[in-house]
């Protein structure tokens, strides 16, 4: 955890201060059979069985083991990551609740944390510490959980329990998680949580395989947004009530698959399973909290709402969609901002995406792109810049303790960078910043561009030397191996990119692709002609994509014709890509020039 993140956890003096929820002391009074452990890290004085403030004990596992089902563990303000505990083999919990009983914070997830361990470099594998392991019938209430990790690397070969939910695996259906932040958790299978109910919860910024916040569990409440993974960014299948599911990231299904079920949630794209859900811009104003414009106040369902919002707040009625109920008077306190991009020197036209950090409780928040367009509420939002020039990015959020706001601002640099290429050229030389240095072949010019974005234009020819490996033994014609775009100047009736099958032996040990495509590149108006895989290796590296290979389905590919390719595995034409308009073989198709420059 960084600095701020740590300011806003440290405990306060008074660690005995009343419970947020009003309900719980008097819920611990009511029952004369169940028993009250306490926790606090700085007691001087532990001794079992903690059953007082000053014989609390100093770490959250111990007074779980001398609880009893139906008995209640109450933690006061502190970071507690120390300890563990297993439950199966191989994978060790910072704190496993394996009874029927209930783990509560005193005053909530801002100042109270459960952090697990991480592994350097690889993140899982041996040493990782999940956050918490919660059994049938057990609950946890009202702490940050972060930094949590797995063991296991596969499900393939290792079982659930040491490869789902770095920060909390619930396996039965009945076992409860509410009113926590989740974030920064990492594992194979849901990243911030596999299984369980979760209510009230923040699940932001963790990441998987898949499943990047969550993995098969049931929500009512809660926010998921900010995650990450291979496929299903913010949750593989699962059901969600009144939840926002939105701004998370994956090669497929960014924030949800064709197996989740949606009932009055915000999220895209509309799910076709569940009812009254929306997919407009939530307008979160920090990770969790909505802004006074939010399309998510008043639009849920009340019969899913219990409890208060993870403010502590009351839910309305009908009650907003997400883990807040917006209160603008409960806005206050110190903020912190941060914002990343994922590029600061790039070329015109090329959109940059930018992700804001906002730490405490934001009423709005603001970017500023330096070219006079103001975008509000956006945490995670793109732009491109239609001029080079040198550009200050702000991001700036409000609240009522600062309200002429908190600002960040990070500079980045737009040029205009073209390259050409002519199989006639009599002149070439780098960088072909000119039809009268172009380049004679295409590699030349893609591996003289020097920013995201760059144009590499192409004239008419047919382009058939040369040959580039990215991955183990698998040649291409051309690879694009850094976001550009690659056209031509006449369309696909005049321009030609030939890979290489042996004659006899289409797939063999000499094949050549024609092109690789990296992630958010983009291919238009070329014919891909005779290209092919290696028969033995990679099954997607080095045996899929005959024609054309993308690293991601970012990559594009439009007005192209894909002709004669062949591959030992996936896709003779095209594989993990956007098409636009690519014709099947056997067709042609001429693109306008547009605005490119005549070709001599």
């Amino acid at each position: 955890m960084n600095s701020s993140r740590n300011d806003w956890l440290r405990p306060s003096a008074d660690f005995a201060t009343p419970c947020r929820r009003s309900l719980l002391l008097s819920a611990f009074a009511s029952s004369s059979s169940a028993a009250t452990h306490y926790v606090f890290a700085g007691n001087p004085t532990p001794t079992a069985p903690y059953t007082d403030w000053s014989t609390a004990a100093t770490n959250i596992q111990d007074a779980v083991d001398a609880a009893a089902s139906g008995d209640t563990v109450l933690v006061t303000n502190g970071v507690y990551q120390y300890g563990g505990r297993a439950v199966y083999t191989g994978m060790t919990n910072r704190v496993a609740i394996t009874k029927a009983l209930t783990v509560e914070s005193v005053n909530g997830p801002l100042v109270t944390a459960i952090i697990g361990n991480q592994v350097p470099v690889t993140t899982n594998g041996s040493g990782a510490i999940r956050c918490v392991y919660l059994a049938s019938g057990a609950s946890v209430t009202g702490f940050t959980l972060t930094n949590g990790a797995t063991t296991g690397l596969s499900p393939a070969y290792e079982p659930d329990d040491i490869v789902g939910g770095g920060g909390v695996y619930a396996p039965w259906s009945n076992s409860v998680v509410s009113d926590c932040i989740i974030t920064g958790n990492f594992s194979y299978l849901g990243g911030g949580v596999d299984g369980g109910i979760l209510r009230g919860c923040a699940i932001v910024g963790n990441l998987a395989r898949v499943g990047g916040g969550c993995f098969d569990a049931t929500l009512y409440n809660c926010t998921v947004s900010g995650n990450s993974a291979g496929s299903e960014g913010g949750s593989w299948s699962g059901v969600f009530y009144n939840c926002i599911v939105y701004f998370n990231n994956a090669e497929t299904n960014p924030n949800y698959d064709s197996y989740g079920v949606f009932n009055y949630c915000c999220t895209t794209p509309l799910p076709t399973n569940g009812v009254n859900n929306i997919m407009a811009d939530p307008q979160l104003a920090d990770p969790w909290h909505i802004s006074v414009n939010s399309p998510c106040r008043g639009a849920g369902y009340p019969t899913y709402a219990s409890g208060t919002d993870i403010d502590g707040d009351a839910w309305l009625n009908p009650p907003s969609i997400g883990c807040d109920e917006y209160n603008g008077s409960s806005a206050t306190g110190s903020l912190s901002v941060a914002l990343s991009c994922d590029y600061t020197n790039f070329a015109v036209g090329f959109s940059v995406n930018f992700t804001s950090s906002v730490a405490g409780h934001a009423l709005a928040a603001a970017w500023d792109f330096g070219d006079g367009v103001i975008v509000s509420n956006e945490l995670y939002t793109s732009h491109s810049w239609s001029a080079p020039g040198d550009y200050a990015v702000s991001l700036r959020a409000f609240n009522n303790s600062n309200p002429v706001g908190v600002v960040v601002t990070l500079v980045v640099h737009v040029s205009q960078e073209t390259h050409y290429v002519s199989v006639v050229s009599a002149s070439p030389l780098a960088p072909y910043n000119s039809w009268a240095t172009a380049a004679t072949n295409i590699q030349d010019a893609v591996d003289a561009a020097t920013v995201p974005g760059a144009m590499v234009i192409v004239s008419n020819g047919v382009y058939q030397s040369g040959a580039r490996v990215v991955f183990g033994a698998m040649s291409n014609r051309v690879a694009v191996t850094q976001p550009l775009v690659l056209t031509s100047v006449n369309g696909p009736a005049v321009t030609t990119i030939l890979g290489y099958q042996a004659p006899g032996a289409p797939i063999g040990s000499n094949g050549v692709r024609c092109v690789y495509l990296s992630a958010r590149s983009v291919l238009s108006g070329f014919t891909v002609s005779n290209g092919g895989t290696l028969p033995d290796g990679d099954i997607y590296q080095e045996l899929s994509g005959g024609g054309i290979l993308g690293a991601s389905v970012s990559a594009v590919v439009s007005n192209c014709v894909l002709s004669s390719n062949v591959a030992a595995f996936f896709g003779g034409g095209p594989s993990r890509l956007r098409c636009k308009t690519a014709l099947s073989a056997g067709t042609s198709r001429t693109t306008e020039a547009g605005a490119l420059p005549p070709a001599p």
